[in-house]
């Protein structure tokens, strides 16, 4: 499943010119937090510590992309969550195929 993940998400910083620093500083490493996926700890007490956190943080990120490491299953989900919505979707179904189902998006109601 890391693989429909890591497609997805190579797709999008190509076709939208962003970098993976940008992605991972202001989509991924905030909903890893909010996961207690990662955890700054004390190491966000001054600048210059937050911004080798923040540096390591975007060098694991640019790992797994490069399937230099594995993605580890607890972040599969989260890293999903924070795709844009088409890439989303276009994992759901990729995700679902894989697992023997048919994903199916339910509409929105106002």
């Amino acid at each position: 499943m890391s693989s429909v993940v890591i497609k997805a998400t190579l797709q999008m910083l190509a076709e939208t010119g962003s970098s993976v620093a940008v992605f991972a500083t202001e989509k991924l490493i905030p909903a890893l937090e909010i996961q207690g996926l990662v955890d700054m700890g004390s190491e966000g007490v001054r600048v210059d510590e937050y911004m080798r956190w923040r540096s390591r943080c975007i060098n694991r990120a640019q790992r797994v992309l490069a399937r230099e490491t594995p993605m580890p299953a607890e972040r599969i989900l989260t890293w999903l969550s924070v795709l844009p919505e088409l890439y989303q979707n276009k994992c759901s179904q990729k995700i679902a195929a894989m697992q023997g189902l048919q994903w199916v998006r339910l509409p929105r109601y106002n």
